[in-house]
């Protein structure tokens, strides 16, 4: 399973993910990677949102055993201003 963002790790047990707000496939794609990837968490709390919640708002949040933020824009940063730093990671993968 291969995601992009923009992540980091804070020190409440918590992590935010910037994620690209755009309604368009490739991007509706990644961000059903992104909750397919949080379905590991045991009480699958991601289940909750819709298709589109991710693009609608600027952050959603979920709270499973951890607390998740997944963000459009952080402090006024977009994922597009990110994009130079972004790491891919291929989780299950050779990649």
């Amino acid at each position: 399973m291969m995601t992009r963002a923009s992540y980091r790790l804070t020190a409440t047990r918590g992590k935010d993910e910037i994620l690209r707000r755009s309604f368009d496939d490739r991007d509706q794609a990644n961000q059903a990677l992104v909750k397919q990837a949080l379905e590991i968490l045991p009480d699958c709390a991601i289940r909750e949102l819709g298709d589109e919640d991710i693009a609608q708002w600027v952050v959603v949040r979920v709270n499973d055993d951890i607390t998740i933020d997944l963000m459009t824009e952080a402090c006024g940063v977009r994922y597009e201003d990110t994009a130079g730093g972004i790491e891919t990671v291929g989780v299950g993968t050779d990649a």
